[in-house]
């Protein structure tokens, strides 16, 4: 994307007004551009949704599910946590309830980080880093009693299970998982 949000807040009649006609036209590609890949985002999301849509899609959103914006930590914390618990239930179809718990307890700690420490306003805001490297980092100098191997895991059958039930992907995220 070439322009912010903030970009665009400071967009008006008057600011287009005083621009040259370099600057207007320099202005309007950016605009085009980024217009252009939200189409494209869009289209793959739709394309994404349609692929993945069956009578129980969506099934585990909140019905107060408001565009996954949160306006404070508690907000943040309130809809993973519904979620977490979501996600324990399909856990426990097939694994043991040791390690239902341990992924489980993993994946709170994963909300912690997220809602408290990285300040998440919504979902796509969550990077790869966030995810991975600094989770695991900040996880293993807070709590320290999972390996590397098991963070992984847990984090990945989350993000997995939000996209695959829950429908909502983070691609960033999901293809970090893809690699190796």
């Amino acid at each position: 994307m070439n322009l912010t949000d903030h970009d665009l807040k400071q967009i008006n009649e008057s600011s287009l007004s005083d621009l040259t006609h370099e600057q207007l036209m320099e202005f309007t590609l950016r605009l085009l551009s980024d217009l252009k890949e939200t189409r494209e985002r869009l289209k793959k999301k739709s394309d994404r949704t349609n692929k993945n849509s069956s009578p129980n899609s969506n099934k585990y959103l909140p019905i107060n599910h408001n565009g996954r914006y949160f306006d404070n930590d508690r907000e943040c914390r309130n809809y993973l946590e519904y979620l977490q618990s979501k996600f324990k239930e399909h856990l426990s179809r097939n694994l043991s309830s040791r390690t239902v718990n341990k992924q489980v307890a993993i994946v709170g700690l994963l909300i912690d980080f997220l809602c408290s420490d990285c300040d998440l306003k919504k979902m796509d805001d969550i990077t790869v880093g966030m995810a991975n490297s600094y989770f695991r980092k900040w996880y293993l100098s807070k709590v320290g009693d999972a390996t590397e191997s098991e963070l992984k895991t847990a984090v990945k059958k989350f993000f997995l299970f939000l996209n695959d039930e829950v429908g909502v992907g983070n691609e960033k995220v999901l293809n970090s998982f893809k690699r190796k």
